[in-house]
């Protein structure tokens, strides 16, 4: 198992980053990504990425629930 822990802020360009992660977990079974500060700009993508588990912080960044609908 592998987890990515990143700020959301540093991601400047949503396709390589994709790109990365999917070379990345290339070959691993459970691929976690753990994203701080606000996802809304990159949360779409990520959806479509080969992520088994996303994860966000919603206490320190409540405006990521309204993304996540919760």
């Amino acid at each position: 198992m592998i987890q990515i822990i990143e700020p959301a802020e540093s991601v400047q360009d949503i396709e390589t980053f994709l790109d990365v992660l999917a070379f990345t977990f290339k070959r691993v079974k459970l691929p976690i990504c753990h994203l701080e500060g606000d996802i809304s700009e990159v949360f779409p993508q990520l959806l479509e990425a080969k992520i088994s588990v996303i994860s966000c912080d919603v206490v320190a960044f409540p405006q990521n629930r309204e993304v996540l609908k919760i």
